[in-house]
């Protein structure tokens, strides 16, 4: 991978995403024009189909488009053809006025015109001979008769069955009185009582008179 200058594409590497955006744009331009819907003027891929012609010339203008990628000419004149077939068998449901019929279908081919212009400047004999077709669609599968049904064994296994819930408690409301629990009495300690000493009675001192005459 080489650079050769200081702008944003003087790469290889900016090169290469280019071709990968230029081919991406086509091959969905492509698909989109192909589809019935894109010739009907009230659906989304007929603006968009258009939308992407606009890129992809403005992209060929500005010198940024890789044509490795655009289909053969010839391809392309055959697809305006069809396209336009479509568009004329659609385009009178919708009861426009002649005139705006008249010049939009002249801007159509003139688009397609132009689009098989540019890949005419990268014709190349490498390229293949056909368009990219659609995908597709998967196809539903078909239900299978009554009969096969009923004949087809079961191979479920049984599912176990589940006990029925219990009832739950109710939770106590605020009228039903809750059962309280006896408080167990404890024994209260009793504290000796100090005893107080009795008083003594005052004794008296005999008179000294009267301890004289006692001895005598």
């Amino acid at each position: 991978m080489g650079t050769w200058g200081h702008g944003n594409l003087d790469s290889d590497y900016a090169r290469d995403e280019l071709a990968s955006r230029s081919a991406a744009l086509i091959h969905s331009l492509l698909l989109r024009a192909a589809r019935p819907s894109s010739r009907e003027s009230d659906e989304y891929d007929y603006t968009t189909l258009f939308v992407e012609f606009e890129l992809l010339f403005a992209l060929d203008a500005a010198g940024l488009l890789s044509g490795h990628s655009l289909p053969r000419s010839e391809l392309v004149e055959r697809l305006a053809a069809d396209y336009l077939a479509g568009w004329d068998a659609y385009i009178d449901e919708l009861e426009p006025t002649a005139e705006h019929e008249l010049k939009r279908r002249e801007v159509i081919d003139a688009t397609f015109a132009r689009f098989a212009q540019l890949c005419s400047k990268h014709d190349d004999e490498s390229k293949p001979h056909a368009l990219p077709a659609p995908p597709a669609e998967a196809a539903e599968p078909e239900a299978a008769p009554p009969e096969a049904r009923a004949s087809k064994p079961n191979t479920s296994r049984p599912k176990a069955s589940r006990p029925a819930p219990t009832a739950s408690r109710p939770a106590p409301t605020a009228s039903s009185p809750k059962a309280s629990k006896p408080k167990a009495s404890r024994p209260k300690a009793s504290k000796p009582k100090a005893s107080r000493p009795k008083p003594r009675a005052p004794s008296r001192k005999p008179k000294p008179g009267a301890t004289r005459a006692r001895a005598r």
